[in-house]
């Protein structure tokens, strides 16, 4: 545990365009009775497809769980001020600073997938971040090819037991179309997500020390748009 953050739950998510796994997590962290706030990078794909939306669904999360259009360092948040605190930045360089926020996080989580322009990223963030905190892998949208897992590991240099969790997340329609949906549904719901996908997103809670039965209700109100 930090020093600077005793009392506070830090997740950092490092995304490859899946931004809705972020409203998804804030979503169950509302549920979960959590005062959450969600601190966005400016190029995150998150902001372009959320920020500017006025869903009653979403008005519901902006009164519990803020949305930051603006850059936020944690050095200007209070300890107790928030139960959780997503930093979700976007699958690009980061700055000093960002790097030194994510070693802040109690879990980091790294979403990618098979192309090969998004393992050169990943080559760099091990090398700044990979001996100071807990990292889980995402592999998503993963299809019947030539590519596999352990190629990818074997190209970053790393192996499975580098990570507190590798999350295998192949590519489903349905989850594609929940996808689609809540960029334009006035009802945020992700019902029917694969089982790899929810399993992930309830293993996030729990890894933070939740009761799986809490997670599971959270989830599934969370699910329905409530």
């Amino acid at each position: 545990m930090n020093k600077l953050f005793e009392k506070t739950k830090i997740i950092g998510f490092i995304e490859c365009d899946n931004y809705e796994y972020v409203m998804y997590l804030s979503r169950i962290s509302i549920n979960l009775g959590l005062k959450t706030l969600i601190i966005d990078d400016h190029d995150s794909t998150f902001q372009i497809h959320f920020k500017n939306l006025n869903y009653p669904s979403l008005r519901l999360i902006e009164q519990r769980s803020v949305i930051i259009a603006d850059k936020r360092f944690l050095s200007e948040i209070n300890d107790d001020e928030y139960d959780l605190i997503f930093l979700n930045y976007s699958n690009t360089i980061l700055s000093d600073k960002e790097y030194e926020e994510l070693k802040l996080c109690n879990n980091v989580y790294i979403s990618t997938d098979l192309q090969n322009i998004n393992k050169d990223f990943l080559k760099i963030f091990f090398t700044e971040i990979s001996d100071t905190v807990k990292i889980s892998l995402i592999i998503k949208d993963i299809v019947n090819c030539k590519i596999k897992i352990k190629y990818i590991l074997n190209e970053l240099g790393v192996s499975q037991k580098d990570f507190q969790s590798i999350y295998e997340i192949y590519h489903d329609s349905l989850d594609y179309t929940q996808k689609i949906n809540c960029q334009y549904s006035s009802l945020f719901t992700f019902r029917r997500l694969s089982y790899p996908l929810k399993s992930m997103l309830r293993d996030i809670f729990i890894n933070l020390g939740h009761n799986s039965k809490s997670v599971k209700k959270a989830y599934n109100r969370a699910s329905k748009g409530v």
